[in-house]
């Protein structure tokens, strides 16, 4: 696959301002020319964390996730240094105690969970489920995949994630309202599976180089379709509730 960078997956902005107070973020950058805003983070937390969202956002859309575009962003007083971009959406709300009931796509809670759990995320708040407004609909999207992959060790630990996690107490609040669709988060584990080492090697081999850590990118692709592999998705089925 060639490089994203010179594609329309690579934007320069020529101006950014703080982020709101996340973990992560590095800055907003503004695109004047179209107004876009994107939320990005570096490496300077931790030096694997662009791959890995953009890795996690890449298997989200195959699994049938719906989830905000990214990009590769980079500020023109920076030139050659490449933040993950995740793409800011308007109308936005903030998480609230009777949002989960007024979501339209209800079943996407069930999907995302289960993505989570494969991908071993163990930071799926509340406020890292996007609710948009949306011609008065709320539509309910995944955001944020700092926590997840390598970031709990190599190899990852069996699912699910401990209970005291993020996902998990944000579980148990969300499934209060929005029914449990476990033949829906089966077939975003069907989906998983379908996802070819091929077609992730292609994937990190269209990254900035910089991100691509040799052996982030080796205990990826090694992991990928092994027999680990295997039986820790057949493992995740068998934890879904």
């Amino acid at each position: 696959m060639p490089s994203v960078l010179g594609t329309n997956r690579h934007v320069v902005c020529k101006r950014s301002k703080p982020p709101p107070r996340t973990a992560d973020a590095t800055c907003i950058a503004i695109n004047e020319q179209s107004q876009d805003r994107y939320l990005c983070k570096d490496q300077t937390s931790a030096d694997w964390l662009p791959m890995v969202e953009w890795i996690a956002q890449d298997l989200a859309r195959r699994c049938g996730l719906l989830i905000p575009d990214c990009f590769v962003v980079e500020l023109e007083a920076d030139p050659g240094v490449y933040m993950f971009g995740s793409k800011w959406e308007g109308g936005a709300e903030q998480y609230a105690p009777d949002i989960v009931g007024k979501v339209t796509n209800p079943d996407e809670f069930s999907a995302i969970h289960a993505f989570d759990l494969l991908i071993h995320n163990v930071d799926r708040h509340l406020n890292n489920y996007l609710y948009l407004q949306l011609a008065g609909d709320t539509v309910v999207k995944a955001v944020d995949h700092s926590r997840c992959l390598c970031f709990s060790g190599w190899p990852l630990p069996p699912p699910p994630p401990d209970l005291s996690s993020n996902t998990m107490r944000a579980f148990g609040v969300w499934s209060a309202d929005a029914a449990w669709k476990k033949a829906v988060a089966e077939q975003v584990i069907d989906k998983w599976r379908l996802v070819k080492k091929s077609e992730l090697q292609d994937t990190l081999d269209s990254l900035p180089p910089a991100w691509v850590l040799p052996n982030r990118r080796t205990d990826l692709l090694d992991w990928w379709e092994s027999a680990d592999w295997d039986a820790r998705t057949t493992n995740v089925l068998g934890a879904l509730p």
